[in-house]
């Protein structure tokens, strides 16, 4: 996998108003890559993904169903 693709599979943190916990998860996640650290960068990426649910309300969340 090429590093051009794994960025196209990083969030978008490009929103009006780009939320700084995201951003820092994102790049956790994005520098555990570069360094071949594969636990450290599923890591951040649950982080990530649990914080944009309960926060943002992705669908598919606990915020999202109501819980």
């Amino acid at each position: 996998m090429t590093s051009e693709t794994k960025a196209d599979t990083r969030p978008d943190t490009n929103a009006p108003t780009p939320c700084t916990h995201c951003t820092r998860l994102n790049d956790e996640r994005h520098e555990a890559e570069l360094r071949g650290d594969k636990s450290a960068a599923v890591d951040a990426l649950v982080l990530l993904r649990r914080h944009w649910r309960a926060t943002h309300h992705a669908p598919g969340g606990e915020a999202a169903q109501g819980g």
